[in-house]
């Protein structure tokens, strides 16, 4: 079916997207360039929607094919258009899907125009947040050409992190081929053998179709070329070859056919050499990338010139070098109209960014005279509610002032009505000492007088042994000194009830008789008072009050009886 017929018929009806992606990859894989564009721009037409983000997605397919079919200045333009239009950070609604694959293929792109830092600056900026493959191998890539291998390394590590969680082998298998191809890319042979051999090991183990990861064997079979172990790399390359023939890997299949022959020529085998290389020129030369074309017929003129047939080497030579001429002067075209289109977008972004700003600025002018407004409105509320909160923090601070005043003033006069309290005791205590005192000498004089009778009447002999105890008990009861004795112990009780208080609290283990002691020794008696009022010697006074210090713990030194006074 020619391009024409197709360009030629009216826009049908498709049911599903499958009908229509069924017709395009067979003819990208036929390398039927309208056609191909033909379908791309039908799947475009019919996931279109009145939003303009469902057919971000098939703009993406269509920049992949355009990339096929080596249309890269129409790519770029149709990739950076529809990514200022749908995908920029100043969009409100992206279509995340849609707009990672249109940055991966940017990334692609700038790799072309060695613009690496801005490739991965689209990388980036994709809002998916589950990436895909293709998102860590293009950063591994755009790392590897910045030099930062130990980053372009760890991006396709991550990616085989993820899939090893995610438990896919056959995702697991394109990770390591990846990882391979970046080490191979640094010249870590090592690490890029190790990585492939993983990849087919994996593929052995779960009984994979070989063939179908041909390209790995591939891949595995140029690492062995580079570190020129040329038996195991013939032998991977021929897997590759065969299988990559078989599944139609077309561009596979080249790869391995090229490689194969630089082997070839190593070997000087150059039948063979000649044979591999002018299949691929009558039979794939449409498939071919222009570089590869031009390695194909560079390699015949080397074989023609070292075999000395001048003749076809002269026809290869001006093949080569028309090939060269027309290959680099389509590069340098594409490179400035591509670099003509970077730079217009940019500055159209430019612009569109300076609008964009002003029209920020003037909403900012906008909002900051509205803010000022209420700004002032607020500080005016502040204002009043400081000078309220002042107002009130004062009446309460006055409030506070006048209740501490009358505290202070209650707790000064309780403190006078305290001391005058403990004055009138002091006074009543003095004045109750001199009467206990009077009492006491009073007590002691018929005391005196007591026993002088009785020394007298023990001179009286005339009289019987009872009628002297009769007579002494007569003399004690009218001199009354019991009496006088009980009536100083009873005005004690009731003079030191208080001062008995104080020191029973602070010394609990006092018994009644020493408090009593106590209080006789407050009230200035002397021991032998103290002698008279208990009906004891003097000298069992003298013992009692060292007893008493000893529990009151005060020692040999101290003054028993200024001690006692201060508890008053």
């Amino acid at each position: 079916m020619s391009s024409n017929l197709l360009l030629g018929q009216e826009k049908r009806i498709w049911n599903n997207t499958e009908e229509i992606y069924e017709r395009l990859n067979y003819h990208r894989e036929n390398l039927n360039e309208d056609s191909a564009i033909y379908y791309v721009d039908e799947l475009i037409r019919f996931t279109d929607k009145p939003d303009g983000l469902g057919n971000v997605g098939g703009i993406n397919t269509k920049v992949h094919t355009l990339l096929l079919f080596n249309r890269q200045e129409e790519a770029f333009e149709l990739a950076l258009t529809t990514y200022n239009e749908h995908c920029e950070e100043t969009k409100s609604v992206k279509n995340c899907t849609g707009c990672g694959h249109i940055s991966i293929e940017l990334a692609k792109l700038m790799n072309i125009l060695k613009a690496y830092r801005q490739g991965i600056r689209y990388l980036d900026m994709i809002c998916e947040e589950k990436k895909e493959s293709n998102f860590y191998f293009q950063k591994a890539k755009l790392y590897l050409e910045l030099g930062l291998s130990d980053s372009a390394l760890i991006m396709t590590e991550k990616w085989i992190v993820l899939q090893k969680k995610e438990g896919s082998e056959v995702n697991l298998i394109g990770a390591y081929n990846q990882h391979g191809i970046i080490a191979r890319g640094l010249k870590r042979f090592d690490v890029a053998i190790v990585a492939f051999s993983n990849a087919i090991e994996i593929a052995r183990k779960r009984g994979l179709n070989l063939p179908n990861y041909a390209f790995i064997m591939g891949n595995l079979g140029s690492c062995y070329y580079q570190v020129e172990n040329y038996e195991k790399a013939y032998e991977y390359l021929l897997l590759d070859s065969e299988g990559s023939d078989m599944n139609k890997y077309k561009q596979s299949f080249i790869k391995a056919e090229i490689t194969l022959a630089e082997i070839d020529f190593i070997r000087k085998d150059y039948s063979v050499l000649i044979k591999r290389l002018n299949n691929l020129l009558d039979n794939y030369g449409k498939h071919m990338l222009p570089l590869e074309r031009l390695t194909v017929v560079e390699k015949l003129m080397n074989v023609y010139k070292a075999l000395g047939k001048e003749s076809a080497y002269k026809i290869y030579m001006n093949l080569w070098i028309d090939l060269n001429k027309e290959y680099y002067q389509s590069q340098g075209e594409t490179y400035k109209s591509m670099i003509s289109q970077q730079a217009e977008t940019s500055l159209k972004q430019v612009t569109e960014k300076m609008k964009l700003e002003k029209q920020l600025k003037d909403q900012e002018l906008v909002a900051l005279k509205n803010e000022a407004e209420k700004k002032r409105f607020k500080l005016f509320l502040l204002i009043m509610a400081l000078v309220m909160g002042m107002g009130v923090v004062l009446f309460f601070f006055w409030r506070y002032r006048v209740n501490q005043t009358k505290m202070t003033i209650i707790k000064q006069a309780r403190l006078d009505a305290a001391r005058y309290e403990q004055e009138l005791l002091r006074l009543k205590v003095k004045k109750e000492s001199k009467n206990v005192q009077l009492l006491s000498h009073e007590l002691q004089v018929k005391q005196d007088f007591s026993s002088n009778l009785m020394r007298q009447l023990d001179q009286v002999g005339s009289l019987t042994t009872a009628e002297l105890k009769n007579m002494e008990l007569f003399i004690q009861n009218e001199l009354d000194v019991k009496s006088s004795r009980a009536q100083i112990q009873e005005e004690m009780g009731g003079l030191s009830g208080e001062f008995y208080n104080s020191l029973t609290v602070q010394f609990p283990n006092l018994t009644d008789m020493d408090l009593k002691l106590a209080a006789m020794i407050v009230m200035n008696m002397s021991n032998k008072e103290i002698a008279i009022s208990k009906n004891i010697a003097t000298t069992s006074v003298k013992k009692t009050k060292t007893r008493l210090k000893q529990k009151l713990n005060l020692s040999y030194e101290d003054d028993l009886t200024e001690f006692l006074k201060s508890m008053l």
